[in-house]
């Protein structure tokens, strides 16, 4: 057996891994900023209703 080509095809096998990693990682940084944002505007959003509504229920006569 030749540990070289062995410890050599681990070394590959272990960058190619890493690399595969990072790449999901990062996929998951975007994902997770784009969830965030969205939040965000889902709060904004949920505001603005909660004051319209507080007006609109002000307004009603009872």
């Amino acid at each position: 057996m030749n540990y070289r080509r062995v410890s050599r095809e681990y070394y590959e096998q272990l960058e190619t891994g890493i690399a595969e990693m990072e790449g999901t990682v990062e996929q998951l940084r975007t994902e997770i900023n784009e969830l965030i944002e969205i939040k965000n505007a889902l709060n904004q959003l949920n505001g603005f209703l909660k004051k319209e509504s507080k007006e609109l229920i002000e307004d009603l006569p009872f």
